[in-house]
Formats: structure tokens, C-alpha cells, sequence
């Protein structure tokens, strides 16, 4: 965060004079700007204010701010994100506790907007039955919408990865959708090519078989 930014939202979080810049986002942020609502949200989070992260970020997700509507999604599901810091993250559980039905609420209106980390997260929401009901298929589904993503922030290159390898595996042995070994090797490469190694690993071996075995 650069200095100007840490010296504005200190003495924001603080109560203290700011200057004209910053009142005018305050303003717009009181006004209803979702995107300026985000950026508070955003600045209190890093200097660690979470009651004022949650305030603003509900805000902008309640007027359809897709970073906000992953981010609170996030928050609800106990902060898995790669995006979200870790040690923030542990102070945000002290105001959050995990609700993982909110989580999918709120995770679902910013992947159904195309946010690929948001798409992965709902694919583990339905892999592992969090706040809905245990479904493969529909597991598959968002993991193929993140796996196919070509534009995405850099943060989030581990869920894309992370979505094409459980992919590849859910073909390769016919965890909710048709087995398909070629579907499978299409995913393993991909992962591979983002740098997972176990998917290297993996595509090097199926590729000697020459065809799956059973798992």
C-alpha cells in the first residue's frame, strides 16, 4: 500500500482530519459508490479494522460489487482465498464466525459474474457438502467454469490450477461426471503447464499406460 494511502486510512480508522481526496471517497462511499464502499472496505482491512472491512464490503456486495461479493463469500467460509492474507484473515475470524450457507450466498453471485477463485471455491462448497447439499456434478461444473478461465488476477492462479487438477482427477475416475480419459489428460496438462507438479507427475504416467486404471 503506498505511504500517502497508510497515512489516509489511519487517521480514517482513527477519526482524525483527512484531507479533501479523502473525504471526497468517504463521501462517495456514503453516498452508495459500490466501488468506493469496496475500497474502504479494502484499506481497513489492511491496517486491520475489521468491523469497518465488514461494514463496507457488505455494502458494495449488496449492490452487486463482484471483488466484494468474493471477498465476504471468503470471509463467511473462514478465509481460504489466496488473495486474502493469512494474518489478516485471523483477525477477521474474531468478528466472523464461519457460515459457510452465507458463504455460498455470497460466492455464488461473484462466480455466476465469471470470478474464477469464487468458481473454485463454490466447486469445494459442492465437493464437500459446506452449506449445500454434496453434489459432484455440480462440483465439476464450477471447477471446468474456473479451469477454463484465460484472464484472471495473479492471486488467483492457484485456484485456476487447483480447479483444472481436481478436474482432471474427477475424469480420470468418474467422480460426477462420465469417466473420460482424454478429458482427464487435458486438465492434468494444463495443471501441469501452470506449474503443479503432481499433475506433471501424473500425466507423464497415464500417458505410459496408455489407459486408466481403477481407482
Amino acid at each position: 500500500m503506498p505511504a500517502r494511502w497508510k497515512d489516509i486510512f489511519a487517521a480514517l480508522a482513527n477519526k482524525m482530519e483527512f484531507d479533501d481526496e479523502t473525504n471526497e471517497l468517504v463521501a462517495k462511499a456514503e453516498a452508495g459508490d459500490a466501488d468506493a464502499q469496496h475500497r474502504m472496505s479494502e484499506y481497513f482491512y489492511k491496517i486491520r479494522k475489521y468491523k469497518q472491512t465488514l461494514k463496507w464490503v457488505t455494502k458494495a456486495a449488496e449492490q452487486g460489487h463482484i471483488e466484494a461479493q468474493r471477498a465476504l463469500g471468503d470471509y463467511y467460509g473462514g478465509g481460504e482465498a489466496e488473495c486474502s492474507g493469512a494474518l489478516a484473515i485471523h483477525g477477521i475470524r474474531q468478528i466472523i464466525a464461519p457460515d459457510y450457507k452465507k458463504s455460498v450466498l455470497w460466492l455464488t453471485k461473484a462466480a455466476e459474474q465469471g470470478m474464477a477463485d469464487a468458481q473454485y471455491y463454490m466447486g469445494i462448497r459442492y465437493w464437500y457438502g459446506d452449506g449445500v447439499v454434496q453434489d459432484y456434478n455440480q462440483a465439476a461444473q464450477w471447477f471446468a467454469q474456473a479451469a477454463q478461465q484465460e484472464e484472471y488476477p495473479q492471486c488467483q492462479t492457484w485456484e485456476v490450477m487447483t480447479a483444472s487438477r481436481r478436474l482432471c482427477f474427477m475424469f480420470y475416475c468418474g467422480y460426477g461426471v462420465a469417466r473420460d480419459y482424454e478429458q482427464s489428460k487435458k486438465w492434468y496438462a494444463k495443471a501441469a503447464e501452470m506449474g503443479d507438479e503432481s499433475a506433471g507427475q501424473m500425466l507423464s504416467y497415464i500417458n505410459q499406460i496408455k489407459k486408466p486404471i481403477n481407482l
